[in-house]
């Protein structure tokens, strides 16, 4: 579905790297959660507006930052092998690649941290309460095995009925 369609029917909605979000996607998205929705977005969400100029008073841009909670100091972008460490609140790991915003969670809940490099201890994933809903923010991209993780979890705590009754896999192609 599109970010201006109506989410109201959905008990759960993704949206990875929504780099270009304009005003009626912020107001649908902040609508949504205060509503009651959960909402988890990705790294680069909120920078800019549907003209590609920046959002000023930081990212995620608008009210966004208000609906999960944070705001992005910056991105370090990683080269093609390094890797940076993440854990949870547990101490499980999982690896980063590419793409490392360093967020600050403004009060948000922390669900896990960056465990290597520079920014060792800041957050890396966040939930915030706000209006009836949660809105989750991954700040990196995963390599793979944290959202089959996170994703499962939040799926699990949501009324959602499965079309299959299993959970399935976590593929990655070659």
């Amino acid at each position: 579905i599109g970010p201006h369609a109506d989410l109201s029917r959905y008990k759960l909605v993704l949206a990875p790297m929504q780099y270009m979000t304009d005003a009626k996607t912020i107001e649908n998205f902040s609508s949504y959660v205060e509503n009651g929705g959960t909402l988890y977005a990705t790294y680069t969400t909120g920078m800019v507006d549907e003209s590609d100029l920046c959002y000023l008073g930081g990212f995620p841009g608008g009210r966004l930052s208000e609906v999960f909670g944070i705001w992005n100091e910056e991105i370090d972008a990683l080269w093609p092998a390094e890797r940076v460490s993440v854990k949870d609140s547990d101490g499980e790991g999982f690896e980063g690649k590419e793409l490392c915003e360093l967020i600050h969670a403004e009060g948000a809940e922390v669900i896990a941290t960056y465990a290597s490099e520079f920014y060792s201890g800041m957050p890396a994933l966040t939930v915030n309460s706000y209006g009836k809903g949660r809105a989750y923010y991954q700040a990196f991209r995963d390599c793979g095995a944290f959202k089959d993780k996170f994703l499962g979890d939040i799926i699990d705590s949501l009324p959602v009925e499965r079309a299959v009754d299993t959970k399935m896999p976590y593929h990655t192609s070659a």
